[in-house]
């Protein structure tokens, strides 16, 4: 039983030892990075939600998003039928259009909206409005760790 805990508690160790250095780094000048248009709409149209999540805020992209996988799954559920039949009349080739078209629909409206969540966030850093937030483990003086949140309010007077 040594044989495996000691690997497990030296990677718990040097887990927990990254929260007293990172706590301990110079702060700097509160800029954050800027993020691309152009590359959080270029995540969005081959990847779902990487584009906004790369912008900073992915709850932005979850309705464009489960319009462009429900509408994939009603295109994808009715191209057999329209592969053997392809006729009008039973409506199937209908249901894989609605579906296709909805795929594509739910694309482009991820990609502008990806592409507008970069533009409004970068605004709000250039403004200097925002939330910036933090955590360190590191140990106090009676030898115990301690878990700490830091919430830094930008744009405000310090």
């Amino acid at each position: 039983m040594n044989r495996y805990m000691t690997p497990i508690l030296a990677t718990v160790l040097l887990t927990l030892a990254t929260g007293p250095v990172a706590a301990q780094l110079p702060a700097d000048d509160g800029a954050l990075p800027l993020r691309s248009e152009w590359g959080a709409a270029g995540l969005e149209l081959f990847v779902p939600l990487a584009g906004h999540a790369y912008a900073g805020d992915w709850t932005r992209g979850q309705f464009p998003t489960l319009v462009r996988l429900a509408s994939a799954a009603v295109a994808i559920s009715n191209r057999d039928a329209c592969i053997i039949f392809c006729s009008t009349e039973d409506g199937d080739i209908g249901w894989l259009a609605a579906g296709v078209a909805g795929y594509f629909a739910g694309t482009v409206w991820g990609v502008v909206s990806a592409r507008r969540t970069a533009r409004d966030r970068n605004a709000a850093l250039r403004e200097g409005r925002g939330l910036e937030t933090g955590f360190a483990i590191r140990p106090n003086a009676h030898r115990q760790l301690e878990f700490a949140v830091n919430v830094r309010l930008r744009g405000t007077d310090q």
